[in-house]
């Protein structure tokens, strides 16, 4: 299972990718946003494997989605 995080200051636009990604098997949306500020607590509580963003985030919501990528403690696997 892919555990996706999705970002984008459209909340249409999410809504779109969240509901594309949700018909896939393979593929958990675990987390979604439309604040590029949110993405650092998000990304530390959810622990996604891929984080997915607008490209039309402003310079200041798009240095939050880049912030803190540190790796934390490994997540325990799901069922």
């Amino acid at each position: 299972m892919i555990r996706v995080m999705l970002v984008d200051d459209h909340p249409l636009v999410l809504e779109g990718r969240r509901a594309m990604m949700d018909a896939e098997r393979d593929i958990q949306v675990v987390a979604t946003t439309t604040e590029g500020e949110r993405v650092p607590g998000l990304g530390r509580r959810q622990r996604p494997d891929v984080g997915v963003r607008g490209l039309q985030l402003g310079p200041q919501k798009r240095s939050g989605v880049l912030q803190d990528r540190r790796p934390g403690p490994p997540r325990s696997p799901g069922p």
